[in-house]
């Protein structure tokens, strides 16, 4: 559902304040969430969770029944609402993917599914971040849109071992349908030498969505406010090279991209205003 430090944290020093710490407080309730679903707890607690997120953002953000951990979460995620009039509907939003995943739909799931899960979890927050940088509007949300699923196809291929450990398979249908691959056991698919074939074809979809977010990029003034997004694109798409250069290869060591190299990139962000 979403990188490591390394991937947001630099992209998010390039926001003058008070954004920056506006879209520290949309990744920590995202971080949080995410560590929940992750976690170890019963998907009865995990369902009551999300639960009690839907409450919370369908009652003018009253943070009754709420434990102190997430109260405080509530509370930095409130300033943030508040000040850039963020609309609830997109958090709504995202606890719907986070109720796929507990749902267990995230196993070899069709195409459509996939970018629907992939909208809900990972452009979502994108589009939040675009609201507190300023750029709003139609196609500030198809390049959320484009770039979200860039980022989480992305995700899905440095990680697949580690989400076949729970169970899920993140590959679509289509793609292991057409490198003749019928099952969906994530044991069973990683072990088919024709995974690979699989693998290979999200990895396309998701440079093909790298194009659109590009092309879809305002031009002048309008892109210097958004040199957050635009180191995250970058840093993104390098870690999708190092990871389409490399291929398949299971029981590989995870691909990343060192902290000296996406604080590189995010300084050429800010320095010459592209991804």
């Amino acid at each position: 559902m979403s990188g490591g430090q390394s991937s947001f944290y630099w992209p998010m020093q390039l926001a003058p304040e008070p954004q920056r710490s506006a879209m520290l407080a949309i990744y920590a309730w995202c971080r949080y969430l995410d560590d929940i679903i992750d976690g170890t707890l019963p998907d009865d607690a995990k369902a009551s969770a999300i639960s009690l997120w839907r409450d919370y953002f369908s009652d003018t953000h009253h943070p009754a029944d709420m434990d102190p951990e997430s109260a405080m979460v509530a509370a930095t995620l409130s300033a943030a609402m508040a000040a850039h009039n963020l609309p609830p509907r997109l958090f709504l939003r995202m606890l719907d993917g986070l109720e796929m995943d507990l749902a267990g739909e995230m196993r070899a799931p069709p195409l459509a599914v996939l970018e629907s899960y992939a909208h809900a979890v990972a452009s979502v927050p994108g589009e939040l971040c675009l609201h507190v940088l300023g750029w709003r509007g139609e196609t500030a949300a198809e390049f959320a849109r484009a770039l979200g699923e860039a980022v989480q196809y992305t995700n899905i291929l440095r990680d697949v071992e580690e989400d076949a450990e729970q169970g899920r398979l993140y590959i679509p249908r289509e793609a292991l349908e057409s490198a003749g691959i019928v099952a969906q056991d994530p044991d069973i698919v990683l072990t088919d030498a024709r995974f690979a074939n699989a693998w290979l074809a999200l990895a396309l979809m998701a440079e093909a969505k790298f194009h659109l977010a590009e092309v879809l990029l305002p031009n002048g003034a309008a892109r210097q406010h958004i040199r957050p997004a635009l180191a995250m694109m970058a840093i993104y798409r390098a870690l999708w090279k190092q990871l389409r250069r490399r291929g398949w290869k299971p029981g590989a060591p995870k691909v990343s991209l060192p902290k000296w190299r996406a604080i590189l990139i995010a300084l050429r962000v800010a320095i010459f205003g592209n991804p």
